[in-house]
């Protein structure tokens, strides 16, 4: 199993580098975009959606969109162990399955994150970084943050996972930092990316 978490603040260009990780990536079969954005018919979801699809178009990426049921793509075929895939992105997966009238419990989605994982050759999952703005939320929502930080560090703790956060185009390896002239900490390997 190959797994790289993507982490970023909304607007850091964590698709976008997780799309590049993907194109780049060796794969012997399909590199799959599963979009799992629920399709709202509103301005802002919409406008998402298409800026989305213009990221992607010309990566020779097959998109997939399956809000939920991840494990219903690997029962049909539809995912195979010779697949890259690039899941965009793990909020939307959870939210998808808990504010819903019959929700799934978070380590069932866990483990068919961890099926997927098993059931391709690479798997890249984009994670939003909801932790960091300082706000208090109602109890749903905070209870929906923790189940959401609980599946990103349950994912982050399998063995040979990858974590990259990215900060501004530039993705950042928990770990990999070096010393810079002036005394300070630089990351290694940097290589921004056009936007």
């Amino acid at each position: 199993m190959q797994l790289t978490l993507v982490t970023g603040g909304a607007g850091s260009g964590k698709s976008e580098y997780a799309e590049r990780l993907l194109t780049r990536c060796p794969c012997h079969g399909r590199r799959i975009y599963l979009a799992t954005m629920r399709r709202e018919e509103n301005p802002e979801t919409l406008s998402r959606i298409a800026r989305h699809r213009r990221q992607r178009e010309g990566l020779g990426l097959v998109t997939l969109e399956q809000e939920r049921d991840i494990p219903a793509l690997i029962r049909d075929g539809r995912i195979r162990c010779e697949d890259a895939v690039l899941l965009e992105d793990l909020t939307n997966l959870l939210a998808n399955e808990t504010f819903v009238p019959d929700p799934r419990p978070v380590q069932e989605v866990l483990e068919e994150l961890r099926q997927l994982a098993d059931a391709c050759g690479r798997l890249v999952v984009v994670c939003n970084d909801l932790f960091a703005d300082g706000e208090l939320y109602d109890a749903e929502t905070m209870r929906f943050l923790r189940n959401l930080s609980f599946v990103q560090e349950s994912l982050a703790a399998l063995p040979g996972t990858e974590l990259v956060r990215v900060v501004c185009g530039i993705p950042v390896t928990p770990g990999s930092r070096t010393d810079t002239a002036d005394g300070g900490t630089a990351p290694e390997e940097v290589e921004p990316f056009a936007h």
